[in-house]
């Protein structure tokens, strides 16, 4: 109901647009006349493409996953083994006769259940997904409509609508690439919404948290086989609820309708009301206050839209095309200040929270493995507001600004949450094990993690710590130790450990809830122009922002579920930015230069915590409990110029990032623009780890990403 209501408010919306367009031009001696006197209506069409320049695939992607086609050595032992109790011994005599059943003779894979402290069950792996390689991470039809209509004198409304349209080229993920062994789960729908394909543009989250149907039911205890087969029609109607609930409500917005391939919104729909030097704006709008590249020091309103090009598209666009909009009432006044200088701006706000949004699952910019399944709690937070001031006028030549913003951070944290799924898969001889598994993180399913080695590695690329992740969901997720799972003190007994459950299930998916914190944002930016620099001319505007905010609550690099684990720290960033216009030779127009560098106290660029740096894969017995190296600050340089052709009928643009921690991003592109209705731009993004420990490297998590771009516009 929910989805058709929005279909016909687009639709309802698109019809006006289109009846205000024709009455303007086909009544003119009418009402109409003096009703849309003024109204003015543009916008583009587009073709944008992505094409990779490399063989390097998404590995968060299951069928781009490195783990595809490897063969990886498992080693498998209950953390109980070199300490086994009464209780679990007489469970542990029995693994050998399950794993007979299974066609592993125990004793031909080292498998001995009296003497577990010293064998444990052997095996390789080649994980059942075809790899499959992709040229193209996006080709998109894409088309938008701006309308500006004054109303009445002090009166003015303004609309875009925007509509973007994938043609299929991107499939990197279907049924019939999928081949499990027997002994594998099926392919679960929980882990990729909307079924097995990409699916771009529909965001969803989590609409409402079921409770285990079965959790109490008579006969619990009664064993395993015996307790699902007389409650399977429970069972299953909870698990189908589950699903309905996590692919729940869909995106975050009133004004978008979004379909796998498609997608439809309203980036911009609000009046713009003046009364002197007051003018408020009321509805839907993006509120920009920052103008930094790749940095958001004072640009602290909205969060972004990852969807469609990641953070990848043209550098010097600033995030306009990324600002997640929001309903809202945005006021601005200026006025003159006693006792300071000139006029002051006063800009507040007050607007409806919306989250940043992540690629989905299987698609190109993905940054979360798809060996996961993320539960977003936005719902518990869709009434919230975020509001906020900035202050800006000038004391003498420095332009000054103060920012104070009340906002709940749009990235949120990620920590485990339990899965909910009551199938009874694991194949440990444990009465109710499936039951007992719907109390944990991990959900039996083929697509998800299948040896200690795959976990410990996508752990470092995201900067986790695997090992003490995993005690963390044993600690507090009580279930886990039902099922012989122990926190342990050594990285050898902690991936044997992981080890046996993976080969017991044929995989497991881990499930994680995302939920949002408020926090105060203070920041406080100037600038100084300098109009002629000594010996080289021209103008340069140097430029200095920081934010400070209390209490910033970031990811856990354990994902610990406990509230007094999460990651709470006071946070600074810094920004340096010198720009600059230079001309060089009389038939050229100026070059625009900009020079930035980021510092950060706790985060990387995107916003988790630095504490998981340096984090590394521990796929051997032999690696250490603990890593030595991290970073104790995040440090960014930035490089850009636009250097327009006379006429300006063509643009070279570049911009370049480095990441202290050793990673690069470098941007080079072109723009041709030969009349007013047409320009074609084409831009390259090259990412490269070139020093260092790459586990220390921001840009190390998107080093798939060297693709050409194209964008063919017509304007009316």
């Amino acid at each position: 109901m929910r989805g058709s209501i929005r279909r016909g408010l687009g639709a309802g919306i698109a019809a006006v647009s289109v009846a205000v367009s024709g009455a303007a031009t086909a009544d003119d001696d009418g009402f109409f006349s003096n009703l849309f006197d003024g109204i003015s209506i543009g916008g583009f069409f587009q073709i944008e493409s992505a094409y990779r320049l490399t063989d390097d695939q998404n590995p968060n992607n299951q069928t781009s996953n490195p783990f595809n086609n490897r063969t990886v050595s498992r080693s498998g032992l209950p953390a109980v083994a070199s300490g086994i109790t009464s209780g679990a011994q007489d469970v542990l005599d029995t693994l050998g006769g399950v794993l007979t059943g299974l066609g592993l003779d125990p004793v031909a894979n080292g498998f001995d259940a009296l003497n577990l402290g010293q064998v444990g069950l052997n095996d390789q792996l080649e994980k059942g997904l075809a790899f499959k390689e992709d040229n193209f991470n996006m080709t998109f039809l894409r088309g938008e409509v701006d309308i500006e209509w004054p109303i009445a004198r002090n009166v003015r409304l303004k609309a875009t609508m925007r509509a973007i349209f994938d043609v299929d080229r991107y499939k990197q993920f279907d049924d019939e690439m999928q081949q499990f062994p027997t002994q594998q789960a099926p392919l679960n729908a929980i882990g990729t919404l909307n079924g097995n394909s990409p699916n771009l543009f529909e965001y969803r989250y989590e609409s409402w948290v079921p409770q285990l149907q079965s959790g109490l039911l008579p006969g619990e205890q009664a064993g395993g086989a015996a307790f699902f087969a007389a409650n399977t029609a429970a069972i299953q109607a909870s698990n189908a609820r589950l699903r309905e609930a996590i692919q729940g409500d869909e995106s975050s917005s009133y004004l978008e309708v979004a379909g796998q391939d498609y997608m439809l919104d309203f980036p911009n729909l609000y009046l713009d009301i003046e009364f002197g030097a007051l003018l408020i704006r009321a509805g839907n709008q993006q509120i920009a206050w920052g103008d930094a590249l790749f940095f958001r020091i004072l640009d602290v309103p909205n969060g972004l839209d990852l969807r469609r090009h990641g953070i990848f598209d043209v550098a010097v666009e600033e995030f306009s095309d990324k600002r997640i909009p929001s309903l809202g009432i945005r006021a601005s006044y200026t006025t003159e200040v006693p006792l300071l200088p000139g006029e002051w701006e006063f800009d507040g706000y007050v607007q409806r929270f919306r989250p940043t949004i992540l690629p989905n699952p299987n698609t190109p910019y993905n940054i979360i493995p798809s060996q996961f399944t993320v539960r977003d709690n936005f719902k518990d937070f869709d009434s919230e507001a975020n509001y906020g001031i900035r202050i800006r006028g000038n004391l003498g030549p420095v332009e000054l600004q103060l920012v104070a913003n009340r906002r709940y951070n749009p990235l949120g944290a990620f920590t485990w949450t339990a899965n909910g799924v009551e199938e009874d898969g694991l194949l440990l001889p444990v009465p109710n094990n499936g039951l007992i598994l719907s109390r944990t993180p991990f959900e039996v399913d083929g697509t998800g993690v299948q040896s200690a080695t795959e976990f410990s590695t996508f752990g470092a690329r995201t900067h986790l710590d695997h090992f003490e992740g995993l005690n963390a969901a044993i600690r507090e997720f009580p279930a886990a130790q039902q099922l012989l799972a122990a926190e342990v003190d050594t990285n050898d007994r902690q991936l044997q450990q992981e080890d046996l459950f993976f080969q017991l299930t044929g995989g497991l998916r881990g499930h994680i809830r995302r939920e949002y914190f408020r926090e105060n944002n203070y920041g406080l930016g100037a600038s100084y122009r300098v109009n002629e620099t000594p010996f080289i001319g021209g103008q340069t505007i140097v430029s200095l922002e920081g934010q400070y905010t209390p209490d910033r609550v970031f990811t856990p690099i354990t994902l610990d579920p406990n509230p007094d684990e999460l990651i709470v720290e006071d946070e600074y960033q810094i920004a340096f930015v010198a720009e600059r216009f230079q001309r060089f030779t009389a038939g050229f127009p100026a070059m625009f230069m900009v020079l930035q560098h980021l510092h950060n106290s706790e985060s990387d660029l995107v916003g988790f915590h630095l504490s998981g740096y340096g984090s590394r894969p521990r796929a051997s017995v032999n690696d250490p409990t603990t890593d030595t190296t991290s970073r104790s600050s995040y440090n960014a340089t930035v490089f850009a110029f636009q250097q327009p052709f006379p006429n300006r009928v063509w643009v070279v643009n570049f911009a370049t990032l480095y990441d202290w921690g050793g990673g690069i991003l470098v941007q080079p592109g072109v723009a041709w623009k030969p009349n007013r209705e047409w320009k074609v731009e084409t831009y390259v993004n090259y990412v490269d780890h070139i020093s260092g420990n790459r586990y220390e490297d921001t840009l190390d998590a998107v080093g798939f990403i060297d693709e050409l771009n194209l964008r063919i516009n017509y304007q009316f």
